[in-house]
């Protein structure tokens, strides 16, 4: 197994070591340590002093690398560090780093101000007292940390997996409990472990931290466990309840498992009555058990949790009476409670925010004791899908889109979009609203010093851009469009078929039989199926394809034959598609979809005689033959090749669901690795015939075309061309 894999898969749990030697606990608590922090001489902070690893009793705190200008929190998320003051730090969420950019209380687009003090060498932040990795408090944790990991096997009970580490943490065994296993070289940083995991991928970081005589680890965000029991994990926790707005810490003060309640603004201290939290784990998932609920990390964002009312809901949205447990660690725990401090502050004047974004920012007005992202919440869109629904423009955006939600409590909101003197004419800030993510509206754009700007209302889509109207497909104008100007081309991908199509071909061929013998032919064949104006299943489309040549598609990128609903209209293949017993090999699908395959989506078919051979397709629930398939029926069909998106086992991959939609299966044999890399190969179990099924071809095919009728069941289904 290649290492890759396997750091990736460990480093998804964390470990439990027992410990040869214990790290002395100060007896000040955290908020003695705290209300101490106001009587020490404090200096101001500066790079010099921050740069660098700092540790804390438990482990990795946080890092400043100021060379990169970039913070790294206790869960191993990546910041950008946008300024340094006497007492405090502020950072902005790294792109493309774990962010909790659908949580509407911590917006992706803010920046985030952390209060720390610098006394005596050491560092005050996070609610906790910290040591540079330098210092000799420093080194004590370090070297507890080495004493747990160096000559020490970890087993990754959860994921069935170890990593085992020589003496001098340089290099490490990774690999599973089935005796698998690769040496990959590492570096101790001395509360960490850089890595490379994965071909062309840059230097990656395990996290350790500990609780009592337990290893914990987390990578990317991820944090996880490696035995079967629970991991007592006394911690404090920034709770809120967002339904009622409140907000306590909840501190553990390791004396008589004792907890409290902490008012974050006031610093009053309750007791309360609470046993200690414990970690578990499973694949990808960390949970914390607490008196207050159980609690799962979200996606793989830092620190921050959300109860399990919303477990079912939690990768889709957010709820306003979701529960957060956010680790006092975090940076997002310094948010929120800056957020609380504002909104509980005295009333203000009516005042102008500015959310910016790349390129621009919405104002909006509000009282200065409010929160601005209560109203406001913005997301950059790189990968913004929404033209698969719509077949009557074309949008070429000036900006990057953002989708805005705006609250109607709201007073104003204006958008801004920068421009330069090459804005071309006719360009206006649209919007694609949320509730129909069909056709962009123009707004009243106005343009000033350099801006374009607009009052904006509801949730959408907004950009600064042109829309040009296209000319929609029919019957009618179909041979007149060129394969550039389809909506096929426009939405979807469409690999390299499009520079291959001839129109002549296909008007000759569509009232009779695809006579399919060269790259061009199968490439006409495909344009014409996913393109033909229809929507879904129609009996007076159905084809005949008689493939009458081997055909080798190495070198192309290509696309599926017959689509599911990838741009408004569902176009399956539906017909008859004898193969004569010839290949198709170096079939190579890669785009954003699932249910990919020779056929993307078949129903109502019969397919003879066809071999996919060294095929590579990738999306989930994709196949070698077929993604989405009904009521289809394959004979004498072998497929070989590789998923890489589909963890299906067996005869499930011939094709994905073989039981779904009364499909049958005579002959048939499949040769497939799967995304798991694990190989299936041999003969389909052949299906027992449907009497009722159509028999019209029983007397009317010819394969071969020399007067033979080879394929005389009564079991084929199809619907004859014409």
């Amino acid at each position: 197994m290649r290492k890759a894999r396997l750091l990736c898969a460990l480093t998804a749990a964390s470990i439990l070591l027992c410990s040869c030697s214990t790290l002395k606990t100060d007896e000040t608590s955290v908020s003695d340590e705290t209300e101490a922090n106001e009587e020490i001489s404090a200096e101001p902070l500066t790079e010099d002093i921050l740069e660098g690893l700092w540790v804390d009793e438990e482990g990795f705190l946080c890092r400043f690398d100021f060379d990169d200008n970039t913070f790294t929190d206790h869960y191993g998320a990546l910041y950008d560090i946008i300024s340094i003051d006497d007492d405090s730090f502020t950072v902005s969420p790294a792109e493309g780093s774990v962010t909790p950019n659908s949580i509407w209380a911590l917006p992706s687009s803010d920046t985030i101000t952390v209060n720390a003090v610098y006394s005596d060498g050491k560092l005050y932040a996070f609610g906790t007292e910290a040591y540079s990795i330098d210092s000799d408090e420093g080194q004590e944790v370090s070297d507890i940390i080495r004493d747990r990991l160096a000559g020490n096997t970890l087993t990754l009970a959860v994921l069935g997996g170890y990593l085992e580490f020589n003496n001098d943490l340089t290099q490490a065994t990774a690999g599973s409990i089935y005796g698998q296993g690769e040496t990959v070289d590492i570096e101790f940083t001395g509360a960490s472990i850089l890595h490379g995991y994965g071909t062309g991928s840059e230097e990656s970081e395990m996290i350790f931290w500990m609780s009592g005589d337990d290893v914990i680890i987390s990578m990317d965000g991820q944090v996880g466990y490696a035995t079967t029991a629970e991991i007592d994990y006394p911690h404090r926790w920034l709770y809120y309840d967002a339904a009622f707005e409140s907000l306590e810490i909840l501190d553990y003060t390791g004396k008589s498992n004792e907890f409290f309640s902490e008012d974050p603004l006031t610093g009053e201290r309750t007791p309360i009555d609470e046993s200690i939290p414990t970690l578990v784990s499973s694949e990808y998932l960390a949970q914390i058990h607490c008196d207050r609920g159980e609690f799962i990390q979200y996606d793989d964002m830092s620190g921050v949790f959300i109860g399990n009312e919303v477990f079912e809901q939690y990768t889709d949205s957010i709820t306003d009476d979701t529960v957060y447990l956010i680790d006092m660690k975090s940076p997002y725990a310094s948010m929120m409670i800056s957020r609380q401090e504002v909104l509980n502050s005295d009333p203000g004047e009516l005042s102008e925010y500015r959310v910016e974004f790349p390129e621009g920012y919405v104002s909006i007005n509000i009282y200065e004791n409010e929160w601005p992202y209560d109203y406001v919440h913005l997301t950059g869109e790189e990968s913004l899908y929404f033209t698969d629904y719509v077949d009557t423009w074309e949008a070429y955006p000036y900006t990057d889109y953002y989708y805005i939600h705006i609250d109607h409590s709201c007073d104003e909101a204006v958008i801004y979009f920068q421009y330069d003197g090459d804005l071309a004419e006719n360009s206006y800030i649209y919007c694609i609203y949320e509730n129909t993510l069909i056709d962009p509206v123009q707004l009243d754009t106005t343009y000033e010093n350099g801006m374009a700007s607009a009052v904006i209302g509801d949730a959408g889509y907004y950009f600064l851009g042109q829309l040009e109207e296209v000319e929609q497909m029919t019957e009618e104008n179909y041979f007149d469009i060129d394969p550039a100007d389809s909506s096929w081309a426009r939405n979807s991908d469409t690999g390299d078929i499009l520079d291959l199509v001839d129109m002549e071909y296909i008007e000759q061929s569509h009232n009779g039989v695809f006579v399919v013998d060269s790259v061009e032919d199968l490439a006409s064949l495909t344009y014409y199926v996913n393109t033909y104006p229809r929507d879904g299943f129609d009996t007076a489309f159905c084809i005949w394809v008689d493939l009458t040549a081997d055909i080798d598609l190495t070198g192309y990128e290509w696309a599926p034959l017959g689509m599911d609903e990838y741009y408004g209209m569902e176009v399956p293949f539906s017909g008859i598609f004898a193969g004569n017993g010839h290949t198709i090999s170096g079939l190579n699908i890669q785009n954003r979809y699932q249910d990919n395959g020779f056929f993307g989506s078949i129903f109502f078919a019969t397919v003879i005689g066809l071999n996919i051979e060294d095929a590579v397709i990738n999306g989930g629930s994709s196949n070698l033959m077929a993604g989405n398939v009904s009521t289809t029926s394959f004979y004498d069909c072998h497929v070989s090749g590789d998923l890489i998106n589909n963890f299906a086992e067996g005869d499930d991959l011939f094709p994905y669901w073989p039981n779904y939609g009364n499909n049958e299966y005579f002959d048939c044999s499949i040769s497939v690795v799967n995304a798991a890399d694990d190989q299936y190969e041999g003969d389909l179990p052949n299906s027992d015939p449907d009497p009722n099924t159509s028999n019209e071809l029983q007397d009317t095919f010819d394969p071969e075309h020399d007067g033979t009728y080879e394929y005389t069941t009564d079991y084929f289904f199809g619907v004859m061309p014409g």
